[in-house]
């Protein structure tokens, strides 16, 4: 059996891409409460988006959170995947709340629409 050679993963891409999904799910300054999402502390997320890459737990936690595929997050594939297609999360309120969407509410009681 033979394989073909794939090309190294781009790790530089892999931060970026996070960072994409971050954006679009949290704004611009959702940094700190994507990292809550991800159970990290800020700093330990700030690193992933400067370009140190993530465990695969912390990939995966964000894709389930999210909705992201987790190979769109590794590889970029599938190439058609549209960030806009992602739900916001809104960071909470001064009283505690905060409206989920669905794939957040699915994410965190495993189960599926």
């Amino acid at each position: 059996m033979r394989f073909e050679q794939e090309a190294p993963l781009n790790t530089a891409a892999i931060c970026e891409r996070l960072k994409q999904v971050r954006i679009q799910v949290c704004g611009t300054r959702g940094q700190s409460h994507f990292a809550s999402l991800l159970h990290l502390s800020p700093s330990t997320y700030n690193y992933y988006e400067k370009g140190r890459v993530p465990p695969v737990d912390v990939l995966d936690r964000a894709a389930r959170v999210t909705g992201a595929p987790l190979l769109w997050l590794i590889r970029g594939e599938p190439t058609d995947f549209a960030l806009e297609s992602l739900s916001k999360i809104e960071v909470p309120s001064s009283n505690g709340t905060a409206e989920l969407p669905d794939n957040t509410a699915q994410a965190a009681t495993g189960t599926a629409a």
